[in-house]
């Protein structure tokens, strides 16, 4: 092991317990949608409209079974430094645009 791995490693693990010794600790962000304002007046408008819909029209929907595999790149996991009890904390979420790349099969 070389001298600056084991610097590294002695510093991430005080890092770490001085975090958790503060009340903090490490967890993975939720996942927020990113809605731009227009996105957000479309949906508001399409669930406006269907308001009135009956059981038997939501019947007749055809609801289909597709698999979706998204090609992703960069930091997947991200992770965020939060109390317990700051789950809904909007400054711990992680924006996820809708849109990815992907493939319908």
């Amino acid at each position: 092991m070389g001298r600056t791995k084991f610097y590294e490693d002695h510093f991430r693990s005080i890092t770490h317990r001085y975090i958790k010794r503060c009340g903090y600790a490490f967890y993975k962000a939720r996942c927020k949608p990113f809605f731009t304002s227009s996105n957000k007046r479309r949906r508001i408008a399409w669930i406006k409209s269907h308001l009135s819909c009956t059981l038997s029209q939501w019947k007749k929907v055809l609801w289909t079974d597709e698999s979706i595999f998204e090609v992703s790149y960069g930091n997947i996991g991200r992770k965020v430094i939060r109390k317990k009890d700051e789950v809904n904390n909007p400054s711990c979420y992680k924006r996820v645009v809708l849109k990815t790349r992907s493939v319908m099969v």
